[in-house]
């Protein structure tokens, strides 16, 4: 097996508190500028401090428009060729969440909308990406996924990786994260 040490990061982008874009992200980063909230919904009686990003769009119309604007500004045509690589530590859980919030039952919910591959399935189904996998690993997942890219990609097992570090808030973790007196 060929291994060719090197491996590089051709694109990047993100949405944050901090940001709507690396550019942004970068600013926040440099200015050290102050982008946690603190809000009181998400924890009965109680506030927290949260990473909160201001949206408009619901989580799979995210990730389209970043996988759109990845393929715009590199030269890929399609992902045909490209493994996804998913870090996340609730996959779909927020989208569950707000079904079983609304309607007060679970009836309602598509079990492959739920588990941490929601978005690699979602991804997937899209723009036929070669093939997928999924970390979740709590606060390491992103972590973990972009090490396995770094390694399939130096041992050349695959031309192309994205590399999607991804969560959204949902009640169970922030109330998880509450109860364990982690949350400032």
């Amino acid at each position: 097996m060929k291994i060719n040490k090197k491996v590089y990061i051709n694109y990047f982008d993100s949405i944050s508190c901090a940001g709507n874009n690396s550019e942004e992200l970068f600013d926040s980063i440099c200015s050290k500028k102050d982008t946690i909230t603190v809000d009181s919904s998400y924890v009965d009686n109680r506030s927290v401090a949260i990473g909160k990003i201001k949206r408009d769009k619901d989580l799979n119309e995210i990730l389209t428009e970043r996988c759109e604007n990845l393929l715009t500004n590199s030269k890929l045509k399609d992902f045909s060729k490209t493994l996804l690589i998913i870090g996340s530590s609730v996959g779909g859980m927020d989208e569950t969440e707000k079904l079983f919030f609304k309607n007060k039952n679970y009836k309602e919910i598509n079990p492959k909308k739920h588990p941490v591959d929601a978005i690699s399935y979602f991804l997937k189904e899209k723009y036929k990406f070669y093939d997928d996998v999924s970390f979740s690993t709590a606060c390491t997942s992103s972590a973990n996924a972009l090490g396995y890219a770094k390694e399939v990609l130096s041992k050349g097992l695959y031309e192309n990786v994205l590399v999607v570090g991804i969560d959204a808030l949902s009640h169970t973790t922030v109330c998880g994260f509450s109860a364990l007196s982690v949350l400032s």
